[in-house]
């Protein structure tokens, strides 16, 4: 590739930025807006016209320093490639680049307590909430109708951790109101509902109820009065992260807002752990290298011996960021030097010089990997062509056409989703009758380690389901799915044991008797496709480390279990039947329809039977490979469902419900679009189980609602009935088709 001149590069920096600058009339006409959107296995902010690009600026434009001139600021920053502002935008530059709009909402920044104004406030007084709301409103009105905004932070990196540099935390603050303060009552509502005697795990269990409240407050004034653009919400720094109060915020944002240590090295384990618990995009929100300069006092960790080599290491630190899929910018700190805020000593050092002069070797390492940026940034948004879906034969939705075609209660339509809350928990609602909560039953939410016990989000989903007129599968397994305590290899039998009587028993016990509840998956992906038992694999991601408790003998006529079963089935299956009398209970599988694997579950069921155990239904995953090269997907060429129709007769004839728990498709990302051939696999399923309806219950639950990129495999995309924007696709159209005029049954 030619190279470019310094002035050359910056005039068509310029010129990429006049993408985002369009008059903000015509903007407001079009009602469009920045978004996100994934490209080859990366997600990217991607601008109302479609141009991709990784956001990358300075924040604190509204440094006093600069108020005398503003475009002498837009200049220094152009000239040096950077697209964007980081929060602390000034009005004069809102019309200049794209920008993120910053405020602080709840006065609890680690950093205010010299200062004197840290506060918290009782987030459950409807007076806090009301000014909260007008707050997000005002920000919202000034800001909503600016074609470069690109979304909102809320409060700065506020004080979460029970135990902080500040030596306060809301949970304390709280417990110590008032009796008659709204949030001492809620207090005393959560301790009497508390089990345990464990004090920091109840306070976490508060400092959740007070995260969950103060998001909601937050969250649904932002998407009242701006439902377009991006909310990145609070701010966190790498010491104010509370995996509790993260959970908390995810159904609220589209991205998380870090601000890291301001240090070389990029820590990718971090933010992987980051990103693994929230499954969002992050945004680097405020970071920079500092370095020596002269005699100046500078606040920073170790600083650089000069700008060169702070270029050098930030350089290095932001390639490492644009090379990581899921984060979608980085916001230098500061543009030029000031006086910290909030008594704090030093020198808060800035990007540019003295009149905003360059900083030899910081300013043409800058330079260079600005270049890089635009270089590996793609030149549109690449995502396939999507067809476009037929009318619906209906404008019903589907859990109204189930509820009129199918009234004897032997057909069930579901979906699953991670959270009840924001657009797709609004489909949930609207759509289906049936619903699974993906993780929030499972042992590693509810019951991570001794002594832990988790409700708030199951509880969360029994109270949608109530509200909406829905009823549950609970999807909380003995399986694979269990928490980092379980998988340690140092775990014994009688540990492991013990862990699972004391979950299954609790969950049971909890939930038996909730008529929104139906079923229960009480174990999951017990079997490997060559139908051999799934093992416990030290040291392996994906194991079943409850096989370690044991097996048990079993009689020859059971001839497909090779004479034993594990201990832990066994174990679940009794203590389900024991404590849980109410709920209908599910063996749950993997894989394709491998006849050695579905002969060993056959028989697991006739075995528990054969000692009291209850089976009511079977469960068949349904994760469809349309991968060409892989050699496990389900079937090649055309898909015949001969074999799914014959296991749901066996299921029948044994009076078992049949359940397709996890239906989705995998694809590779140049296959996107082929709806079609999407439409032609969900409805030979759909149609298979409808031929079988009046033999006995048949169910049908969508695992992911859109399409979505797996949350693993990078290079796969999960294909659901609603595309990324959340509309409905041609296989939506089949299926509710299927359901107004079903086939005839077998």
């Amino acid at each position: 590739m030619e190279h470019l001149t310094y002035h050359q590069f910056a005039a068509g920096i310029w010129t990429l930025t006049l993408i985002f600058a369009t008059s903000f009339a015509s903007a407001a006409q079009e009602q469009s807006a920045i978004g996100l959107a994934e490209i080859e296995g990366r997600t990217w902010l991607v601008t109302p016209e479609g141009k991709p690009f990784f956001a990358h600026g300075i924040t604190h434009m509204t440094n006093r320093s600069l108020r005398t001139d503003y475009s002498a600021a837009s200049r220094a920053c152009k000239n040096l490639g950077f697209n964007a502002y980081g929060y602390g935008c000034p009005n004069e530059l809102k019309s200049d680049m794209p920008y993120v709009e910053g405020r602080n909402y709840v006065p609890i920044s680690m950093y205010r307590a010299n200062g004197g104004s840290f506060r918290f406030i009782d987030i459950f007084d409807p007076r806090e909430q009301q000014k909260l709301t007008a707050q997000v409103k005002q920000s919202c009105l000034q800001n909503r109708d600016n074609p470069n905004l690109i979304g909102y932070y809320w409060t700065d990196l506020g004080a979460w951790p029970l135990k902080n540099s500040v030596g306060k935390n809301w949970v304390d603050f709280i417990r110590e109101l008032p009796a008659d303060a709204p949030g001492h009552k809620v207090y005393a509502e959560f301790l009497k509902t508390w089990q345990g005697d464990d004090a920091q795990a109840r306070d976490l269990g508060f400092l959740r109820t007070i995260a969950r409240e103060y998001f909601r407050v937050m969250g649904e004034a932002n998407r009242k009065h701006d439902p377009d653009h991006l909310i990145f919400g609070d701010r966190f720094a790498f010491n104010t992260l509370v995996p509790e109060v993260l959970e908390e915020i995810v159904p609220w944002v589209d991205a998380i807002a870090i601000q890291p240590p301001f240090q070389p090295g990029f820590p990718k384990a971090k933010y992987e752990e980051i990103h693994e618990l929230t499954g969002k995009p992050i945004l680097i929100c405020d970071f920079a290298i500092r370095f020596k300069d002269g005699d100046k006092s500078i606040r920073g960790w170790k600083l650089q011996d000069n700008a060169r080599i702070a270029g050098e290491r930030y350089a290095e630190y932001i390639r490492a960021a644009l090379e990581t899929p899921y984060i979608i910018g980085a916001f230098w700190c500061n543009p030029v030097d000031s006086t910290p805020a909030f008594n704090r000593g030093g020198l808060k050092q800035g990007f540019f010089g003295d009149g905003l002069t360059p900083r030899p070797g910081l300013s043409e390492t800058v330079i260079e990997l600005n270049r890089h940026i635009a270089q590996v940034t793609p030149d549109r948004v690449d995502a396939p062509e999507v067809a476009e879906a037929p009318e619906a034969r209906s404008d019903r939705r589907l859990r109204d056409i189930v509820a009129e075609r199918f009234p004897k209660g032997n057909v069930y339509i579901g979906a699953t989703s991670m959270s009840p809350r924001g657009p797709q928990g609004q489909i949930l609602a609207q759509e289906f009758s049936y619903i699974t909560p993906a993780n929030d039953f499972k042992q590693t939410y509810i019951h991570p380690e001794p002594g832990q016990w988790r409700w708030e989000r199951p509880d969360r989903w029994v109270e949608f389901a109530e509200q909406h007129n829905q009823v549950i599968r609970m999807h909380g397994p003995i399986s694979p799915q269990c928490s980092p305590w379980t998988k340690a290899d140092d775990r014994t039998a009688e540990e492991l044991e013990q862990n699972l009587e004391e979950f299954m028993t609790a969950l049971c016990k909890r939930y038996n008797g909730h008529e929104n509840i139906l079923w229960m998956d009480v174990v999951n992906e017990t079997v490997n496709p060559n139908g051999t038992w799934k093992k416990a694999e030290p040291g392996a991601n994906w194991e079943m480390p409850w096989e370690k408790i044991g097996y048990e003998k079993t009689p020859a006529e059971f001839k497909h279990l090779d004479g034993q079963i594990p201990k832990y089935i066994i174990q679940a299956f009794r203590i389900a039947t024991e404590h849980a009398p109410d709920i209908k209970l599910v063996i749950n599988q993997h894989i394709g329809m491998e006849e050695p694997a579905w002969n060993k579950v056959k028989d697991t069921v006739l075995y528990l039977r054969s000692i009291g155990c209850r089976v009511d239904g079977v469960g068949w995953q349904a994760h469809i490979k349309l991968i060409r090269d892989d050699p496990s997907q389900w079937e090649t060429g055309a898909i015949n469902t001969q074999d799914l129709s014959d296991l749901i007769a066996w299921a029948h004839e044994h009076d078992l419900e049949f359940h397709v728990t996890e239906n989705n498709l995998h694809v590779r990302p140049e296959d996107e679009g082929n709806v079609d051939e999407h439409a032609a696999v969900y409805a030979g399923i759909f149609k298979a189980l409808l031929e079988n309806r009046h033999s006995g219950v048949v169910t049908w639950n969508l695992w992911d609602i859109k399409d979505v990129r797996h949350y693993a495999r990078r290079n796969v995309v999960k294909i659901g009935l609603w595309d990324r924007n959340l509309r409905p696709k041609q296989a939506y159209y089949e299926l509710q088709q299927l359901l107004e005029d079903p086939p005839p049954v077998k």
